[in-house]
């Protein structure tokens, strides 16, 4: 019962000061301690297996040697776990204050989803925290930050290979979001026949990635044509949700750089973040013919929410009549909310929803 009140409390404390960064800061305590100290979620007694023997499993070479190290300093596994979640939520959580002045509306939304899936799938929740704090970097087009942000990518993917996905986003460099989103979509269309063949292809050329792609191929667990298509929903929502973002933002630059200027933060030009936005959206419609072939890889999605919440709350920056913000907003949560039904609820409830609130060894 006492995660149920925590929860509850952590979402409407920060939706009414969602301008504090304080609130934000003692919020990640507690999504700290209900990721952390939970042995009942799904995949949590697999993680502790391959505690015990890093190299039989083979996983990543990132997480591996990491549990290696923490073995060799003599750490229990809830330990490790407790450290390892701790440093990556520091990192999201720094980088939520860093670049929207809104942080609160940020950690509501992300502990509604998928916050719960995070704290059952912690490979890649490690490889997102991550991809989240490099993004940003491509905001400022330079050879240093391209750099930078590749060098992050390969960082990520020590934890979870799917972390080279967003290599694809370096295009914004080269092209305009005007040629991305027609390309990208036609050729998510284009693979959707062929995707199977495609991985089988990687799988072949990539060795250390073979294992990886095959446990996705066996044709008995294709994802059913109904879950194809709440993907989809969510994903064209995504995008179109993006898009009136980015015509708020592009309307109202001028509210929103004042404010950065009153606040002494670095000035962001909001087209172009409404720019680097769409184009990882275009991207990311690549990730439809992947979940074709699994629903596993519903985590390149995943990945980059929290980067997508935090371009959305810059929309409560403007000067935007309230009216219009309460309306925003109850488009943004009612989309957050779907996938969290779809996800969370109705797919993973008996791995993923109950074992949260009701296996805590704190609360």
């Amino acid at each position: 019962m006492m995660m149920y009140i925590i929860s509850t409390l952590i979402i409407l404390i920060n939706l009414i000061f969602n301008r504090n960064k304080y609130v934000t800061i003692i919020s990640g305590i507690f999504l700290w301690i209900g990721m952390s100290f939970n042995n009942t979620i799904v995949d949590r007694a697999q993680y502790r297996r391959m505690y015990a023997n890093p190299l039989k499993y083979n996983e990543e070479w990132g997480y591996t040697h990491l549990q290696l190290f923490a073995g060799k300093l003599g750490l229990s596994f809830q330990v490790f776990f407790a450290i390892i979640i701790g440093i990556c939520l520091s990192l999201v959580i720094y980088t939520i204050i860093r670049n929207t002045d809104h942080p609160g509306i940020v950690i509501s939304l992300y502990f509604i989803f998928p916050y719960l899936m995070d704290a059952a799938q912690v490979r890649s929740f490690l490889s997102a925290c991550i991809i989240t704090a490099i993004i940003p970097l491509l905001l400022n087009r330079n050879v240093k930050n391209g750099l930078l942000y590749t060098v992050g990518i390969f960082a990520a993917s020590m934890f979870h290979y799917s972390a080279y996905f967003f290599l694809l986003l370096l295009i914004s460099y080269f092209v305009s979001s005007k040629v991305i989103l027609p390309l990208f979509v036609a050729l998510a269309l284009v693979l959707m026949g062929n995707i199977f063949n495609l991985l089988k292809f990687f799988a072949a050329m990539i060795p250390f990635l073979s294992n990886k792609i095959d446990r996705y191929l066996n044709p008995d667990l294709l994802t059913s044509h109904s879950e194809l298509r709440s993907y989809a929903i969510y994903l064209f929502m995504l995008f179109a949700l993006t898009i009136v973002t980015g015509l708020i933002l592009n309307q109202y630059q001028d509210a929103e750089v004042g404010i950065h200027r009153r606040s002494n933060k670095p000035v962001t030009r909001c087209g172009d973040m409404s720019s680097l936005m769409l184009k990882l959206d275009s991207i990311l419609m690549l990730a439809l013919p992947l979940i074709s072939i699994s629903v596993s890889y519903d985590r390149i999605i995943r990945t980059v929410l929290i980067i997508h919440y935090i371009y959305f709350s810059k929309v409560f920056s403007t000067s935007l009549p309230k009216l219009v913000k309460v309306l925003y907003f109850i488009t943004l949560l009612m989309f957050v909310l779907y996938y969290f039904w779809f996800f969370i609820y109705s797919r993973f409830s008996a791995a993923v929803f109950w074992p949260f609130f009701q296996g805590n060894l704190i609360f």
